[in-house]
């Protein structure tokens, strides 16, 4: 017996994926991820040893970091730590933005 095919009406909202994995099939949902998703996942971090070393010098001098080291890996070191050390508090960020924005 054939199948009914499904409408577009029938059909979930979810873009579904349908993937064979071990002589299964699998479908995988791409949906979008919440705000509360994005929070719990794990905070990613920048290659700062990638940058060239006068750009981790001018960075240095701006954060008024206080070393007298020109390495590359300890000034990118430096700087990922007080990235990290830093609370953003995102509401008042926006904020300020939408305020200068509207100027």
């Amino acid at each position: 017996m054939p199948t009914k095919r499904k409408t577009r009406s029938t059909r979930s909202t979810a873009n579904i994926q349908t993937i064979k994995r071990n002589n299964r099939t699998v479908r995988n949902s791409t949906r979008r991820k919440t705000r509360s998703q994005y929070r719990k996942q794990k905070q990613t971090t920048i290659d700062f040893s990638q940058l060239r070393i006068e750009t981790l010098l001018e960075i240095k001098e701006h954060y008024k970091i206080t070393s007298k080291t020109k390495n590359r890996k300890t000034l990118a070191s430096l700087i990922l730590k007080k990235f990290a050390e830093q609370v953003v508090n995102e509401k008042e960020v926006i904020q300020e933005f939408l305020q200068i924005t509207n100027n």
